[in-house]
């Protein structure tokens, strides 16, 4: 009995000591801050807590054990500062979506085919007291009600406890079943009030694209990445790293809508590539530095991971798998079942190879927990 009762009192003492320890420390600017979180095994459980902000915590992934391997992590950063994150506790609530707010159109000049996000969402990425992020997959219909033989838009919603939201919006051209290269001029509305548009864009086959809009100024988030390392997620890069930043044009052509960023548009080459490396080497200085040019080069080539022609889709929105396409191959010489059935003449400049794949998205996904990278995880492993 003495026995059993030391034990017990071990086991209070070790879980006393895990809420009290130190997970992370993150530096934040005020504001709604949501980020990513990887932890080494057996460190935290279920829930997070940044400082003593009101935080949320939404698991991605977990360790065999079933303590958090990677989580979303949302706090509301009253004042800049750097924040522990430790073992949190349960919080109550959730924070209901809206809908019916937003609306792509893409206009071809003759018809503008239009998408709203209305109507229930198809799934939730986060949902908790702080936030809420929902998804709407819709196809785009002209003013008959036609829908759109080739495109899908993808509206991921986040909104805040507060009222204050962000507009995350992908517009894909990746059926297995059809598709060729489209020309239109895309746009998004936010209540009927145009919130961004952009000029005439080339969408190739197999390729798709991103544009977020936010409607307050939210925090500016400075991971660290010391759990990650000791979790064996990232390497661990030796600190004299060169520190210098690569500074981009957001509105050069090589930065826009369906850009190759830096990288080489002829993949299957081999020599002298930066990007070529366990992760590119802009974000190694990154993960080093943690300098803001730097963060935007690696989260920009994040986003433009959808400009090369690897993504495709079922009719049910469902990625192309090898399990219910054994024979699957991304190339005009398979067989015609066994390729995708739009037209691979219009894949676009841009040419991908599997030897030497640069890691694009995983980094960001890590950095920011946002849901487009983790689909371009998905469609790059695919």
């Amino acid at each position: 009995m003495n026995h059993k009762r030391a034990r017990l009192f071990l086991e209070h003492l070790e879980k006393r000591d895990l809420l009290a320890s130190i997970l992370a420390e993150v530096t934040m600017t005020s504001g709604w801050a949501t980020f990513g979180q990887a932890l080494p095994q057996a460190t935290a459980w279920d829930y997070l807590q940044v400082g003593v902000l009101d935080t949320q915590t939404d698991v991605k992934t977990t360790w065999p054990d079933g303590s958090i391997k990677f989580a979303v992590v949302t706090a509301d950063v009253l004042a800049a500062g750097t924040f522990p994150v430790t073992q949190g506790a349960p919080a109550a609530g959730t924070v209901p979506g809206w809908d019916g707010l937003h609306t792509a159109v893409l206009s071809t000049g003759e018809t503008d085919w239009q998408a709203l996000s209305a109507g229930p969402a198809q799934s939730t990425w986060l949902a908790g007291p702080l936030v809420t992020e929902t998804r709407r997959v819709v196809t785009p219909q002209n003013h008959l009600g036609v829908p759109h033989p080739f495109l899908k838009v993808v509206f991921d919603e986040r909104w805040y406890r507060d009222g204050q939201f962000r507009l995350d919006v992908t517009v894909e051209n990746t059926r297995h079943a059809a598709g060729v290269q489209v020309w239109y001029v895309p746009s998004l509305y936010h209540q009927g009030i145009q919130v961004w548009n952009h000029g005439w864009t080339a969408h190739s086959y197999l390729t798709r694209w991103r544009q977020t809009v936010d409607f307050w100024y939210f925090s500016d988030v400075t991971p660290d990445f010391a759990p990650a390392v000791t979790a064996k997620a990232i390497p661990n890069y030796w600190g004299g790293v060169a520190s210098f930043a690569s500074g981009f044009d957001p509105y050069s052509p090589e930065f826009g809508i369906l850009g190759v960023g830096s990288l080489n548009p002829f993949m299957p080459d081999h020599g002298g590539r930066e990007e070529l490396a366990p992760l590119p080497d802009w974000t190694a200085r990154y993960l080093v530095h943690k300098n803001t040019d730097q963060k935007s080069w690696v989260l920009k080539h994040g986003d433009l991971a959808g400009s090369w022609p690897v993504h495709v889709r079922e009719d049910d929105f469902g990625f192309v798998t090898i399990d219910a396409r054994p024979n699957y191959w991304l190339d005009p010489r398979a067989e015609p079942q066994d390729r995708p059935q739009g037209d691979l003449s219009q894949t676009g400049p841009l040419v991908p190879d599997n030897a030497h794949q640069p890691s694009l998205a995983y980094v960001p996904y890590l950095m920011t927990g946002d849901r487009y990278y983790a689909d371009e995880l998905a469609a790059w492993a695919n």
